[in-house]
């Protein structure tokens, strides 16, 4: 579990590391519902942060890292435990549409580690991928966002990024 947590982060300092990328950077905070894919769970609520760095002469395409984890746990019906999850991830980004309006697009790869209260743990690394909405507000972008995170785990947010324009 430690080894792929490393891993995800040698691939997001890597990136972050990259000089040409540094000249366009962004930051985003954001926060939402964790649903698993499973009756006995009710969703955690989570919050999160995003780097973001704009490829220069390609405004369209980003690199993102996105770090977040429970706020609030959510119930396990079964048992009355609670669960919590974090996950760490490195997107690469497509936004389109207008300065007012953009359509943004990400794929990557993410490590995700669920937790539960005297219960079975797990986590793994998995190929993750998203869609959303960005709207520009005040010099920056509300972010609508729904993202898998790993098979039977889907993120939905709401989120605001400083610096993007």
């Amino acid at each position: 579990m430690r080894r792929k947590l490393i891993g995800v982060v040698a691939v997001i300092a890597l990136l972050s590391s990259t000089s040409a990328f540094a000249a366009q950077p962004y930051l985003g905070l954001k926060f939402g519902a964790m649903n698993p894919d499973s009756s006995n769970l009710d969703p955690a609520w989570n919050v999160g942060v995003n780097l973001g760095w704009r490829i220069p002469n390609y405004d369209y395409f980003a690199i993102e890292g996105e770090l977040t984890t429970s706020l609030l746990s959510g119930d396990v019906k079964s048992t009355n435990d609670d669960w919590t999850v974090s996950n760490v991830a490195a997107y690469g980004v497509f936004r389109a549409g207008s300065p007012k309006v953009m359509f943004k697009g990400k794929l990557g790869l993410g490590y995700w580690d669920l937790r539960v209260d005297d219960g079975p743990d797990d986590d793994g690394v998995d190929l993750t991928a998203g869609v959303g909405v960005d709207i520009a507000l005040g010099g920056g972008l509300l972010e609508i966002e729904y993202t898998q995170i790993e098979p039977d785990l889907a993120f939905i947010t709401a989120g605001f990024v400083f610096g993007f324009f």
